[in-house]
């Protein structure tokens, strides 16, 4: 399992989500495994995560091209060394609040999306229900998940005040009903 978290504020680079989710598992996949994946991508993915070039000797960078082709690779090197990874582990990645989402990060998840029938990858990806102007690509994205056949949606809502309770309870803390209130508002 490796996470990614996309980032509110400013300065996270494109597919900030995605080199988080490729470092963790370039830390946990043994080295033969990420050699292996890494055999044709690591050019392109070594510009953002640098510890690609841990795997791979005398690493070519990518001929120089246009920066929307180039994104389109590194977004296509993302994804093949996604599903080459899977072929010798179950994976399993979770891109954390795609509300703040950039659209590069989520152009990768669709495509990696289209790619799920015949590998053991499960990608899941979370995001609050706000302000649809505010989301405008994820909500172009989660139309375009929806149009996938590999593509499951779950709502959930919060838990009800009882329950709240009950799970603050398990924890051992102890929260007066203004305290109770105040954390049910904010999750």
């Amino acid at each position: 399992v490796a996470w990614g978290r996309c980032y509110e504020g400013r300065g996270a680079p494109a597919f900030w989500p995605w080199v988080q989710i490729i470092g963790e598992l370039l830390d946990r996949y043994d080295r033969t495994a990420v050699t292996d994946a890494l055999k044709t991508t690591a050019g392109d993915l070594a510009a953002v995560i640098p510890a690609v070039k841990e795997f791979v000797a005398n690493l070519e960078p990518p001929p120089p091209e246009d920066p929307e082709s180039a994104r389109f690779r590194l977004g296509q090197a993302i994804t093949t060394t996604l599903r080459r990874l899977a072929r010798h582990q179950p994976l399993v990645v979770v891109l954390d609040d795609l509300h703040w989402a950039d659209p590069a990060s989520l152009d990768v998840l669709a495509v990696l999306a289209g790619t799920l029938d015949d590998i053991p990858i499960l990608a899941l990806g979370t995001f609050r229900n706000i302000d649809q102007s505010s989301r405008a690509p994820l909500a172009d994205t989660l139309v375009e998940l929806s149009r996938q056949s590999s593509t499951r949606r779950h709502d959930l809502s919060g838990l009800d005040i009882t329950s709240l309770a009950r799970l603050v309870a398990m924890t051992g803390a102890e929260l007066d009903d203004d305290a109770l209130a105040a954390v049910h508002r904010r999750t």
